[in-house]
């Protein structure tokens, strides 16, 4: 896979994770994130089955449904469950 551009995400002025665009598209990585300590908002709702998904870290939306500012807001500035280390294991032998 090669990686054509890289952008460093940034929520008012913290740092949210690496949007990678490759020769398959674009990436976002939740695994960065989580070990940066930082939350993500998404439109991936598959990740809402993924054993690592937590609503106080992760923000799903469908691309069909208006969000209201606010909601986003009170996401972003509302505590975060930390991350158990054994996530970071998940997906690997």
């Amino acid at each position: 896979m090669s990686v054509f551009r890289t952008a460093y995400v940034y929520v008012r002025n913290t740092f949210a994770g690496v949007l990678k665009e490759t020769d398959e598209g674009y990436s976002f990585r939740i695994s960065e994130a989580f070990a940066l300590h930082t939350k993500v908002i998404t439109n991936r709702t598959c990740i809402l089955n993924e054993p690592f998904y937590d609503d106080t870290r992760l923000f799903v939306f469908s691309e069909a449904t208006h969000i209201e500012p606010e909601i986003i807001k009170r996401f972003l500035v509302s505590p975060m469950k930390p991350v158990e280390e054994s996530i970071f294991s998940l997906g690997t032998k």
